[in-house]
């Protein structure tokens, strides 16, 4: 199957019947920041007859802003019901993770939590730079026997180990 890129009138495309994408209202703010300050950076999938397949969201929010034409992504034959079903399913859930790690040591917080991360997608408690005081915790635990402390000890010390290699500070009493 090829693809051409189409300019098409915003006011000639229709909604697909069975369109499963939804977005919260910060993913929908978020979206609309990118929408205005990059435009249409992704064109809009759509079947030859102009129902969209990909774009619901991007195409709402350009309606809703004025615009008249976007440029579209057009298969070189009509899509049937079931492709149409399947390529909306896999555009949408194939979008892959992130690489946390690369996050982390690429890009500041700050820009992330701006571009629509949640402290909570980055596992962050505060940005970094506003780290006041140390978070503590407090450990009891008790062991019917000696070998069960002594394996306990073992795991504990490689946890150690593991955090201060990642630059915390780890006391034990």
């Amino acid at each position: 199957m090829k693809w051409s890129l189409e300019s098409r009138l915003v006011s000639s495309l229709k909604p697909q019947e069975k369109n499963p994408r939804l977005l919260k209202k910060s993913q929908r703010e978020q979206l609309s920041k990118s929408l205005a300050k990059f435009g249409c950076a992704e064109p809009i999938v759509i079947n030859p007859d102009g129902t969209i397949i990909g774009g619901h969201q991007r195409l709402s929010i350009l309606r809703k802003e004025g615009s008249k034409e976007v440029d579209c992504m057009v298969p070189d034959k009509p899509l049937d019901e079931k492709e149409v079903d399947e390529l909306t399913i896999r555009m949408n859930k194939n979008a892959g993770d992130f690489d946390f790690d690369l996050l982390a040591n690429a890009y500041e917080p700050e820009s992330l939590l701006e571009w629509g991360f949640t402290m909570d997608e980055l596992h962050l408690e505060s940005i970094p730079d506003q780290i006041d005081t140390p978070k503590t915790c407090q450990l009891t635990a008790k062991f019917e026997n000696e070998d069960d402390l002594r394996q306990a000890e073992t795991k504990i010390a490689a946890i150690i180990d593991l955090y201060a290699s990642a630059s915390y500070k780890v006391k034990v009493k």
